[in-house]
């Protein structure tokens, strides 16, 4: 799904997605995705928890019926959305491509950035 953002922003804009920067932070009370050039110019912005949540969901239907039915009581009715939102509390997310281009994941706090595993950041939902 990243690849696609980075991807769709960069057609959109006319823009090498190997040079785009997407930031991942809670505004509003929404998770917000924005994707920047290299000049620091926002390109796009999007509420990436209900993206996140739809895709989701999407995915799930392509599961069997039996299996679907056991995450959906795990989940109870929880909001992927807003998890999402929670999960940011206090930090931002930049992701980016290495010169290797794999993503690379960014924690960004007020006591500074470090490179984190992606699934860091998803040990903190709590489904």
């Amino acid at each position: 799904m990243m690849d696609d953002l980075f991807l769709q922003a960069a057609d959109q804009c006319e823009e090498n997605p190997f040079e785009l920067i997407l930031i991942l932070s809670k505004q509003k009370g929404q998770a917000i995705a924005t994707v920047y050039n290299r000049q620091k110019s926002a390109l796009i912005s999007m509420d990436a928890g209900q993206l996140l949540q739809s895709k989701f969901l999407e995915h799930l239907d392509m599961v069997p019926t039996a299996l679907k039915n056991i995450i959906l009581e795990k989940l109870e009715g929880q909001d992927i959305a807003s998890n999402i939102v929670e999960a940011l509390k206090g930090k931002r997310i930049l992701i980016h491509y290495d010169k290797n281009e794999a993503f690379v994941f960014v924690e960004v706090t007020k006591q500074g950035k470090k490179i984190i595993d992606i699934n860091t950041f998803l040990d903190n939902f709590e489904f």
